[in-house]
């Protein structure tokens, strides 16, 4: 019969705490705690939810850029619309210098020293942080309301779909797209199904994730649809397992995750990740909110979901780590 040491070429360690670091498949014995322990693979379906700092104002329909350490958010309604902005060092937010104008159903690209605030549901307004101020930026050709559908860099973005801007409610949505270099917006290939999406990816590779909204008006509905765009075309792909708008994504074309927001059945907390062609479902959000913020540059593994409905002031840090240690039982 093979041994662990025939197979690994080496015998198990016998060590007297865990080591600093492993790789998958190492296997121990910790002589403290007297069990046999391993390293497995991690990733999201090891991932876990987690409640961050609240927000010293909370709201919903903000935007946001940065990571799960060092973000941005502005705007949003708390409770009346606001221009306000906060920053997040990865336990507490502070307050920054608020925007020249309000934002409410807005987003962001870039990171929390050089990031840009894109639309305004009746506006084509842009304003950029160059990480002390905002200065009002380049406007995008179509005025549109959106929920985390800015993806990309201060120098390479993208913003897909988002409801038509009229008042005092949207009426429909749109298809339309908008690729940003640096210095000016120019519309691209439409998305295949309008709406308002979240996303995640780059400008020239990326994802448009569920949504909804006014699709056919004044009916207003929720789609499962995912499209894939590799920088000049959009591709239908593996739909979400269950559709809702106002939810957050964030990750690559590849390696995604999507969470929260407004399902037909109401509310939802749940969380999905995608793997280049498929979504499975895994841990839940521990606050079921729509209208969320998100950095939609992060990786899938290291997230964040900012305020939300009600002007909530709650943020939840979403880890999925590389590696996990386990402990072997004789079940």
């Amino acid at each position: 019969m093979a041994t662990y040491k025939n197979i690994k070429g080496f015998g198990i360690q016998y060590l007297d705490s865990d080591p600093a670091t492993s790789n998958v498949g190492q296997v121990w014995y910790n002589s403290t705690t007297k069990t046999l322990k391993g390293t497995t693979a991690g990733g999201a379906t090891a991932g876990t939810w987690a409640s961050g700092g609240s927000l010293n104002a909370g709201r919903n329909g903000a935007g946001a850029f940065g990571t799960q350490t060092s973000a941005v958010v502005f705007g949003g309604q708390a409770p009346s619309t606001t221009a306000t902005a906060e920053l997040y060092n990865g336990s507490s937010w502070s307050t920054i210098p608020s925007m020249n104008n309000v934002a409410y159903r807005t987003s962001g690209i870039g990171t929390s020293g050089a990031g840009k605030q894109i639309g305004f549901f009746t506006s084509t307004e842009v304003e950029d942080w160059n990480g002390s101020g905002w200065t009002v930026g380049t406007a995008i050709n179509t005025a549109r309301a959106t929920y985390n559908s800015a993806i990309g860099s201060v120098t390479a973005g993208l913003i897909s779909g988002g409801s038509i801007a009229s008042s005092p409610f949207p009426t429909g949505v749109t298809a339309n797209v908008e690729s940003w270099n640096g210095s000016s917006w120019t519309e691209v290939n439409n998305l295949n199904t309008g709406r308002n999406c979240a996303s995640s990816g780059t400008q020239t590779a990326g994802l448009a994730i569920s949504g909804g909204g006014y699709i056919s008006a004044p009916s207003f509905a929720q789609v499962a649809n995912v499209e894939s765009w590799n920088g000049s075309t959009w591709t239908e792909t593996t739909d979400v397992n269950l559709g809702r708008y106002g939810g957050g994504a964030c990750g690559t074309a590849t390696d995604s995750i999507f969470y929260t927001g407004e399902a037909s059945t109401g509310v939802s907390a749940n969380t999905e990740s995608w793997n280049g062609s498929s979504w499975t479902e895994i841990a839940n959000v521990a606050n079921a909110l729509v209208e969320i913020a998100t950095t939609t540059s992060s990786p899938a593994s290291l997230s964040i979901k900012i305020g939300g409905t009600g002007a909530s002031a709650l943020t939840e840090e979403w880890t999925a780590p590389e590696f996990v240690t386990k402990t072997f039982t004789v079940s």
